[in-house]
């Protein structure tokens, strides 16, 4: 069965599902959405009658699961069992009570070059380079659905952008702390979280992962007030890898690996390895012994090395 037929064909399914499940009240309506970096993907709302706000349910990834063996039934039956797992949730109607749920904003980073259609009905922070952060909204019952905050949604309050991000920045510090693992120990399934070690001989030869406690979303941790400064003290100057939007890798400078190097790692890294709504962005950035976060014009560096050995 090949992707259209299947997103043809599974709305109707879905229905029966619901129906065998004794659920009379949702309807079910396809939807095209543009996710980050861009993505156009295929949606399923579920939508409870009387409600404004349902959770969306994207098609290519129960393609993904069931598709090619033809489980149509398979993936509805996932579908309905995954939306009655969440109680039928009833979301806040965001239009009307933002001003009650500033506690629930976060954020995540994006590349605002990968993302120029997103971003264009979404309000945004520049942070370094092309990085940019975009604001959103934990709903559910246990916080499971984020939700992008617009800039329609936005026009409706008296809150200023600022107001929000710095909100924003604020939660996710104290819901979503940091953490920053040996990157051989979290392959190896044995990371222990160093954000609290507070000795001196940290280790300076290893490459770390910094992510939040969820490892979800978590590449803007390194722009939590204080994070970039703290990493910097425990292991001098380093280079930040954005190797997806869930985290990033840190590169000590007393490593002495090359910007080329590293760039080529990231750029092959995103080109084959990572899914393409999760790339984050294909530069690298760096941060001194003060903790201020810098991009790296790879370009740039290798031209002034050249010149300079031509001089040597």
């Amino acid at each position: 069965m090949n992707i259209n037929e299947f997103f043809d064909s599974l709305p109707i399914y879905v229905e029966s599902a619901l129906r065998d499940h004794g659920i009379t009240d949702v309807e079910v309506e396809r939807t095209m959405v543009t996710k980050s970096n861009d993505t156009l993907l295929h949606g399923l709302l579920l939508k409870k009658k009387g409600l404004d706000i349902c959770p969306t349910y994207y098609m290519e990834d129960f393609y993904e699961l069931f598709g090619e063996i033809g489980g149509l039934e398979l993936a509805a039956r996932e579908m309905v069992r995954s939306y009655i797992i969440t109680g039928n949730p009833r979301f806040p109607d965001l239009t009307k009570e933002l001003d009650k749920l500033l506690d629930k904003l976060g954020f995540r980073l994006l590349d605002a070059e990968r993302n120029r259609e997103f971003l264009e009905e979404v309000p945004y922070r520049r942070m370094c380079g092309d990085l940019v952060m975009i604001a959103d909204v934990r709903l559910g019952p246990d916080e499971e659905w984020r939700t992008i905050l617009t800039k329609e949604l936005l026009e409706r309050y008296d809150f200023t952008e600022d107001q929000i991000f710095d909100k924003a920045l604020e939660n996710a510090a104290k819901c979503e702390p940091p953490v920053l693992t040996v990157i051989e120990e979290e392959l190896n399934g044995g990371a222990v979280d160093l954000m609290n070690e507070r000795r001196e001989d940290f280790p300076k030869d290893k490459v770390y992962v910094l992510s939040n406690a969820g490892r979800r979303l978590g590449a803007g941790v390194i722009f939590y007030p204080g994070v970039a400064e703290m990493v910097a003290h425990m292991i001098g100057r380093y280079t930040i890898i954005p190797s997806s939007i869930h985290e990033v890798i840190l590169i000590p400078d007393s490593l002495d690996i090359p910007y080329e190097a590293m760039q080529t790692m990231l750029r092959e890294a995103n080109d084959f390895y990572v899914d393409k709504k999760e790339v984050l962005s294909d530069r690298l950035m760096r941060v001194d012994e003060a903790g201020a976060i810098s991009p790296v014009d790879v370009d740039d560096y290798i031209a002034e090395k050249v010149s300079e050995e031509a001089w040597q």
